[in-house]
């Protein structure tokens, strides 16, 4: 098993009155303990507020939150007291001793979840009445027993396109563009995110203007029309399985084929007087 020791930390603790007292800790700030010196364990007990953690999370996705676990000290005893964390490795990724709001608490981190499937791992905590760690407290060490579940990502959704051309088409001299046409984007299975890049044909785009679940619509505008003839481009429509736009689903991308032909004028302009 590998041992990390991550906080050795001497706090003060308010240790009087009556046995099965719950104390609570405090310290300087200073990482050093405050009060008087320790005498041994006497009657103190070390005590969790649980003894296992449990983490999941999806593969490829990001590491769960950190989880806390309370540490008290009931009974009477020394006013210094010393801790250890040891961190029995995967797939704990750290584990600190921490005091949040007042409260001392083993802060427990897993790692990355890469792989589907359980695991299980530990982290024990040693609680001392003197610096020289001889001294262990009643009812230390304390083993907190993780477990880690990393549940498969679901599949991605897949999605078709239609039509798969579009053919625009004016007269030269016009001073408007031909009107704009709109590609059908349909979605199977989880939601994919869109982008569309237009390109061959100086003057296209291509914008997503709504996208829900079930797909989006992408509407296609052709410039106004310059010199006489037909060119051709394309619209690049790519799907994501993120918001982000990083991660590009199976089958992606696919592509629609614009065709514009521009025909000259049948008017030709009068001669001059």
């Amino acid at each position: 098993m590998r041992t990390v020791h991550l906080a050795v930390l001497a706090l003060a603790v308010g240790l009087a009155g009556c046995g099965g007292t719950t104390f609570p800790w405090t310290t300087d700030g200073s990482g050093s303990a405050s009060g008087g010196g320790g005498g041994g364990g006497g009657g103190a007990t070390l005590q969790l507020s649980a003894s296992s953690l449990s983490f999941s999370a999806v593969q490829g996705g990001s590491a769960p939150s950190p989880q806390g676990v309370g540490l008290s000290v009931s009974g009477t005893g020394p006013t210094n007291l010393y801790v250890t964390v040891a961190n029995g490795g995967p797939p704990v990724s750290s584990a600190s001793f921490q005091i949040i709001a007042g409260v001392p608490q083993v802060v427990v981190s897993v790692v990355a979840p890469s792989t589907v499937g359980t695991t299980t791992g530990t982290v024990t905590v040693h609680v001392y009445a003197d610096s020289a760690r001889t001294q262990e407290l009643g009812g230390s060490p304390r083993t907190i027993n993780v477990t880690y579940s990393v549940n498969p990502a679901p599949a991605p959704g897949t999605y078709d396109v239609s039509p798969s051309t579009l053919s625009f088409g004016a007269i030269q001299g016009d001073t408007s563009a031909p009107a704009s046409q709109d590609v059908t984007v349909t979605v199977q299975g989880n939601p994919v995110y869109f982008r569309a890049t237009p390109s061959g044909i100086a003057g296209l785009t291509a914008t997503v203007t709504s996208s829900t679940a079930a797909g989006a619509v992408i509407r296609v505008a052709a410039p106004t029309p310059g010199a006489p003839g037909t060119t051709g481009g394309s619209v690049t429509i790519r799907g994501y399985s993120d918001a982000a736009l990083t991660k590009e689903v199976p089958g992606s991308p696919k592509t629609v084929t614009v065709s514009y032909a521009v025909t000259a004028s049948q008017f030709a302009a009068a001669p001059a007087c």
